[in-house]
């Protein structure tokens, strides 16, 4: 009969670790759907307000890398994911090209202008 009482032994000992490893398992689990949602709350109120300095940073980036825009002097303020430019341009069509740029981001709501248009400042 000593097979039979460490047969049950190791029964006994197999059934508590998968216990456990329930108990663990649920409880992780609860903890990844807590997280979960303390991320999405998070995520909604910023959503609300999808960073204006982020959206300012992502149009600057844009301006600075497209080859049209680059000798431009652009000014970039965002308020409420409107976009505001001021500054100078070279020409119309890098007037209109800023705009086409900003309007193309994410999160942009609508773009204001006082970009002023001077032909003196050509990229050489």
């Amino acid at each position: 009969g000593t097979a039979e009482k460490v047969g049950q032994k190791i029964d006994k000992a197999t059934e508590n670790a998968e216990k456990k490893i329930e108990q663990v398992t649920e409880k992780a689990g609860k903890e990844i759907e807590g997280a979960k949602e303390s991320v999405i709350d998070q995520s909604e109120t910023a959503g609300e307000y999808i960073d204006d300095s982020v959206i300012t940073l992502k149009v600057k980036a844009a301006i600075l890398n497209d080859s049209l825009l680059k000798a431009s002097q652009i000014e970039v303020n965002t308020v409420n994911g409107v976009v505001k430019l001021s500054g100078t341009v070279d020409s119309e069509q890098s007037l209109s090209r800023a705009m086409e740029v900003v309007n193309s981001q994410k999160h942009v709501k609508s773009v204001q202008t006082d970009l002023i248009v001077n032909t003196g400042i050509r990229s050489k």
